[in-house]
Parts: structure tokens; C-alpha cells; sequence
């Protein structure tokens, strides 16, 4: 299956786009997101999410690490990796023994192939994405949405040894203004040095975001999003201060941000204020709303646009002690949140007041077969006072079994504006008390795996009291030694009350899952998904069935051109059970397409390298399906074109 997230070595031409598909495993997938994902985020609030790690990812690769020098928290940028991953890959390299097939993947394109990678310094990258039918809308035919249906995303990045500089600006679908958002910063890539016992490690001047710990305070959204990997969402990825490049309108902080290490100790302070989107009361001038996405289409989002202003001002200290194969770092992080103006209510998480402080302790244990995760946290704030917990561990007890556990106590009363932790029902880090439980054992050596997880919650709700959820999982996943090919198959099960239910609710569901991939030459992968379903039909008070069938192509015929294609026939009982399809987009892009109802989807990309500085790629996709049985076919289209500079 080729990569949700693949994203090729920004500066470096040097291997090929088949080869790297084929390093770049699938570790997140948009087609392994379920219901439980929106029970409090919307679907734009996390296709912003999704968006942000795609150019987090992005980011990461513009400055491919070296293997043999690599140290534990150059390694611990890489969001694919686990703690025991970052163990193994420090051993191998003392030990002069080779990595397993399965981490080699997941560097994918985080690693330098060659010395090429550090001679091209700017990279421009612009993509232009419209659906041509979208003019037929009611929003756009009357005027709702005050701008075209055209999406633009431009970035520059230029870097050198030692400084980054980024500059992004992006259009939404409905947007009047082409320059609505822009984000821009100047970071240091390497330390440096002020006396021989300190430096500095980390500086941004912009645009730039904050993630610690377990995500109870500052977290890059990572841990929410749907992992095929069993392991890698339950371990927090925390960067500390990072540069922002993103188009998506997730979290960031725009001011000044810089860490100084001495030795064992490293002390970090940033400062943030800027202006954000608010709804006002017409008469107190009040904030009644913070909205969670940021759009500007409507006269209603026009007039909310920086209607308020938030200053940030907080740090971070850590003790680590040693930091190698065996690691252990303490930390504290503290921040205190200002708004302009007094705030009635949002509806993100129901603050009021005008003052938010928020402190915590962290701690990052391992050695080479155990790592444990962990933070405490507390607000005190105009809205209260609450303390929250989260904790992780990942561990082998034997060569052929790993296992891992997640546990968090999120109280409704604690507000995090920044934070998310892993979980089902945490993206705002409030209101759920959960446990996790996975385990992967390697039957067969590089040739046959199982697995198996459960994850069980308890969310307050305002009408029901509490309710319980829960997501259980089992699959396994068969590599052929004789031909290339692997077979992966997965039953899930998700809902309210009982395990396997699926009654009274639009939410849960059961669902199998059959996969097959194989690289059938060096320049073509195929590959091949089966998903069936059973939901609860709210409409007519009955279970029902849907499915999935899917095939996608990626072919090099030549050296500069790459092709990828799929089509996919699904049908659904409505919106609520409705499928995601995982389809390669435009290189950098976070396809993110929910298909419902009764129809077919295909989708073909393109990209075509006549000289070793551009890249252009192209791609269509496009939806039939019908409302109703018998009904006519309704579309929708998406045409998109993207040039990349690097010299």
C-alpha cells in the first residue's frame, strides 16, 4: 500500500520515487479513521490535523538525518519511530548489526541517502487544488461562501547548515483572500555554542509549535491520529519548540521560542501573542465562541477574523542524566494564557474567564527493551481549578513479543486549549478516563505477526451521564518469502456498552478489513483493500451492511515520471458510517475524502521530473454515488497541480 504520508526527500533526487514508496511504510492511514474520531472534533478540525503532520513530516525530511551520527533526539523527531525502535537503531549502529526490515521502513524518507541531500538550499513548493463543480453549490450560487472554490498552498523553505527560514501562505475552498494565511519563521538548525558547557539548542523567531510530555499542555496532535501500528500513537512524539510550515490552521504560537543546554540540563522560555478569530457579543464585546478551525468564507467567519488577541508566555526545564541506548529525562513545562477580552463560553471545552494557567512534570524512561512515558498536569484557571494524568509504556518482553499500555485520567473541568493526548475521546485533553492495552507477537521471523488492542473509555455526557466506549482490534499481517507479497487482515470493533454491539447508536460499528500489497517489479507496486461493515441504521432501527473494494497502481515507466492510480466502489447506510478512502495525493498533500452513500471513486496522479531542480505533478480525482437506490449519480471532482523548485 503506497504511503497516506509519503513525502519525498525535499533535496535530494537521488532515489528513486518507487523506492522510496517502498521505504515509506503506511503508518498513518485516513481509511483506519473511524466515528470515534469526531465524537468531539469535527471532520475539519481533523483534516487540519491531518494536515499539519503531512507538513510536519514535510519539515522533518528537509533536513534528512544521517544514520550513523544520529543521536536519541535527532531519532526522536522522526514521528514513525517508537522508543524500543530508537533503542534498536542505537544498538545496531555500536553493535555493527543490521536493522529489521520493519524499522528500515519506517526511517522511510527521514534518512540522507547521500551527500546530495545538503547542496540544494531552497525549495519552493506551489499547489493549486479545485473541484470544477463546485460552482453549482448552493453556498457558492448564493453567495454564502464570498470566495471561489479554489485552494492555493504556497511554501519557500530555504535552509543552510545552521538557519531554516519558511514562508506559507494558503487559500481554503469558499476564501476571498489568496493571502488569508500566513506563517512564516526564521529557526536555527544546529546548536550553538555560547561557552564551552552551553548552547543553544533550539530558537525560532515567527511562527513556531510547542509539545512536551504526554500533550497534556502542548502536544502536535499526533498521538489522535489513526495509526496502523499498534504501538506508535501510544508513545508521545514531543519535539519541544519546532519551526511552523504549515497551511493548516492547527495550533501554533507566533513570537519568540528558544531552549539553552548546559550539560545535562537544558531550560527553554517562549513568548506568543497574537491575534485569533472570535465571536463577539454585539453588545459586551465579550468572546462567546473560539472557534477550532479557522476559516474565513462566510460574512459570519469574515467578521469573526482576529476579532481577539491571546498572549502566551511560559517555559520549560529538563534534568537528562544520560541519554543513549539507556535514556532518562525529567522535565517541567508551566505557561500562562491571556485573553484581551473576557471569554462567556467556547465550544470547544466550555472555558470562561479571561486567565488560564496551566503547570506539569514529565518524565521519558527507557532501556533498550522498556520505555515509559509520563505527565501531571494542572489548571488553575479563571474556569477552575483540575489536575489530569497520562502515561505510557512500551516494552519486549521477549524477542518475538512487544506489548504496550496507555492510561490517562482527563477530568470534564480540566481545559487544555493546546493539548491532546492518545485516546479515544481526548483531542482536547478533557473528559475521558481510559485504558490501552496492545501486543504484537512475530510468529514467524520477518514472515508472520499478530496483534491485538483494546482501548476502553468512560466520557462524561451532559444528558447521559457517563458513557462508556470501546475500540477493540485483532489482525494479522503475512510477508511471502517466494514473491512479494503481504497480506494484512484486521477485524475491529467500536462502540458504546457491550463489545461487537451495534445497536441504538449511529456511532458504532464492526468492520473487517483484507489487504493486499505487493511490489510486483522494481517500478510497479499494486495493491488491493476489502473493507466490510455493520452499523445501526438510525432511519430505519436496523443493522446494516456496507462495504469498501479498492485497487491502487503506482508505476515508474521512466526515471523522471511517476504514476499512481485507484478506484474504490463503496456503499454506505449514510454519512454516519461512512468509509475514508486512503488514496496518494499530490507529494506534501493530506488526501482526506469520506465516501458514503452508494458509488465509485478513482483518483490519478502524476509527477514528471525533466530536470534533477522541478518537479510537476498533477492529479484527478472524483466521486459518483447516489443519495438513494435508483436515484441519479451526483459528483464531485477534484483537479489539482503542484510545481516544486529546489536549487
Amino acid at each position: 500500500m503506497i504511503s497516506f504520508f509519503y513525502c519525498d526527500n525535499l533535496f535530494s533526487q537521488t532515489v528513486s520515487v518507487l523506492d522510496s514508496i517502498k521505504a515509506a511504510q503506511e503508518i498513518y492511514d485516513p481509511g483506519e479513521i473511524s466515528n470515534q474520531i469526531f465524537l468531539q472534533t469535527d471532520d475539519e478540525a481533523f483534516g487540519d490535523q491531518l494536515q499539519f503532520l503531512t507538513d510536519e513530516f514535510e519539515r522533518i525530511a528537509s533536513h534528512p538525518l544521517a544514520i550513523g551520527t544520529a543521536s536519541r533526539s535527532d531519532l526522536l523527531a522522526i514521528p514513525t519511530l517508537t522508543d524500543l525502535d530508537i533503542s534498536a537503531i542505537l544498538k545496531s549502529r555500536s553493535s555493527g548489526t543490521p536493522l529489521t526490515k520493519e524499522i528500515t521502513g519506517r526511517l522511510g524518507t527521514f534518512m540522507k541517502t547521500s551527500e546530495a541531500a545538503a547542496k540544494q538550499h531552497v525549495f519552493i513548493r506551489t499547489r493549486v487544488v479545485l473541484d470544477p463543480e463546485a460552482y453549482k453549490e448552493s453556498v457558492y450560487q448564493s453567495g454564502h461562501y464570498q470566495g471561489s472554490p479554489l485552494k492555493t498552498t504556497s511554501r519557500l523553505i530555504a535552509k543552510s547548515d545552521d538557519i531554516l527560514f519558511s514562508m506559507t501562505e494558503a487559500k481554503n475552498p469558499g476564501e476571498p483572500l489568496y493571502f488569508d494565511h500566513l506563517t512564516g519563521c526564521v529557526a536555527t538548525n544546529h546548536l550553538f555554542a555560547i561557552t564551552d558547557d552551553i548552547a543553544i539548542s533550539q530558537c525560532v523567531l515567527g511562527d513556531y509549535s510547542l509539545s512536551y510530555g504526554s500533550g497534556l499542555l502542548f502536544s502536535n496532535g499526533s498521538s489522535q491520529l489513526p495509526a496502523k501500528d499498534i504501538h506508535s500513537a501510544v508513545e508521545p512524539h514531543s519535539l519541544g519548540i519546532a519551526p511552523y510550515i504549515s497551511s493548516s490552521s492547527s495550533r501554533y504560537f507566533q513570537g519568540a521560542a528558544s531552549t539553552v543546554t548546559a550539560g545535562m540540563f537544558s531550560a527553554g522560555g517562549f513568548f506568543s501573542d497574537r491575534k485569533i478569530d472570535a465571536t463577539l457579543d454585539s453588545s459586551t464585546k465579550n468572546i462567546l465562541t473560539l472557534p477550532t478551525t479557522i476559516y474565513h468564507r462566510t460574512t459570519a467567519e469574515i467578521a469573526g477574523k482576529n476579532q481577539a488577541e491571546s498572549t502566551v508566555a511560559g517555559g520549560h526545564f529538563a534534568f537528562t542524566p544520560f541519554d543513549d541506548v539507556a535514556h532518562l529525562e525529567i522535565g517541567a513545562t508551566g505557561y500562562s494564557l491571556n485573553y484581551d477580552r473576557p471569554v462567556i463560553d467556547t465550544l470547544a471545552n466550555g472555558f470562561h474567564g479571561q486567565k488560564h494557567s496551566m503547570i506539569s512534570a514529565e518524565i521519558r524512561a527507557g532501556l533498550s527493551a522498556i520505555s515509559i512515558n509520563g505527565e501531571y498536569a494542572r489548571m488553575i484557571s479563571d474556569a477552575g481549578k483540575a489536575d489530569a494524568f497520562a502515561a505510557s509504556l512500551v516494552a519486549q518482553p521477549l524477542k518475538f513479543w512487544e506489548l504496550s499500555m496507555n492510561y490517562h485520567y482527563l477530568p470534564s473541568n480540566f481545559i487544555s486549549p493546546f493539548g491532546s493526548t492518545f485516546g479515544i475521546n481526548s483531542a482536547t485533553s478533557q473528559n475521558e478516563k481510559a485504558l490501552y492495552l496492545g501486543s504484537k507477537f512475530e510468529v514467524l521471523s520477518n514472515k508472520l505477526s499478530l496483534y491485538g488492542a483494546a482501548n476502553i473509555s468512560e466520557s462524561k455526557s451532559m444528558t447521559n451521564g457517563n458513557e462508556k466506549y470501546s475500540d477493540i482490534r485483532a489482525g494479522a499481517k503475512f510477508r511471502m518469502s517466494s514473491i512479494p507479497l503481504r497480506l494484512s487482515a484486521e477485524i475491529r470493533s467500536y462502540g458504546k456498552g457491550p463489545v461487537f454491539s451495534v445497536s441504538n447508536d449511529s456511532l458504532s460499528k464492526n468492520t473487517f478489513r483484507f489487504d493486499v500489497e505487493s511490489n510486483v517489479t522494481e517500478t510497479m507496486s499494486i495493491s488491493f483493500r476489502a473493507e466490510i461493515q455493520r452499523n445501526f441504521s438510525t432511519a430505519d432501527s436496523i443493522i446494516k451492511i456496507g462495504y469498501l473494494y479498492g485497487a491502487k497502481l503506482a508505476y515508474v515507466p521512466l526515471a523522471d515520471i511517476s504514476f499512481s492510480s485507484e478506484i474504490s466502489f463503496f456503499s454506505t447506510d449514510s454519512y454516519s458510517s461512512r468509509f475514508y478512502a486512503n488514496e496518494t495525493d499530490l507529494t506534501g498533500s493530506a488526501p482526506y475524502t469520506a465516501l458514503y452513500k452508494s458509488g465509485f471513486r478513482y483518483h490519478l496522479q502524476c509527477s514528471y521530473d525533466p530536470f534533477p531542480s522541478l518537479t510537476i505533478s498533477c492529479s484527478l480525482s472524483q466521486t459518483r454515488y447516489a443519495t438513494s437506490p435508483g436515484s441519479a449519480l451526483g459528483s464531485k471532482t477534484s483537479v489539482g497541480i503542484q510545481c516544486d523548485v529546489a536549487f
